[in-house]
């Protein structure tokens, strides 16, 4: 490989690996320091104030959080990298959508940015990261 390629292949494994980080910290903490359940719980008030049903929120809490950590995981590895980054890009249109039901102008401040950095690494052809796990095999 020359250096350019070189580099454009290591800026590349660097965002995914840092965007994996991010959304499976998310999960691991929303999973096993906050608890799935109190995190539910602490928004559930102000859902079920707009027609929410409880049941739905803990479905789709529990498949968010799920998603993060796994999707998380799978972008470090290297594993599934396009369906992971969709599944996590959907993960994120899920939590915008909910949170503004609950304000119509709320702060996703957190939202956007990921948003966009999945949209930059589904953008990346696969030849430009050759240290994808899913390559090796």
């Amino acid at each position: 490989m020359d250096f350019i390629t070189e580099y454009r292949s290591l800026a590349i494994l660097l965002l995914r690996i840092f965007i994996g980080w991010l959304f499976f910290v998310q999960g691991f903490d929303a999973a096993f320091r906050i608890g799935i359940r109190n995190a539910i719980q602490s928004y559930s008030f102000e859902f079920m104030k707009k027609g929410i049903p409880l049941w739905m929120l803990y479905v789709l809490g529990y498949l968010l959080f799920v998603s993060q950590l796994v999707g998380g995981i799978l972008l470090i590895a290297g594993i599934y990298k396009f369906l992971a980054a969709l599944v996590l890009c959907l993960n994120l249109l899920i939590a915008s959508i909910g949170f503004s039901l609950v304000n119509p102008v709320p702060d996703l401040k957190h939202i956007y940015p990921r948003f966009l950095l999945l949209v930059v690494l589904l953008l990346i052809p696969p030849d430009w990261d050759p240290y994808l796990f899913s390559n090796w095999l």
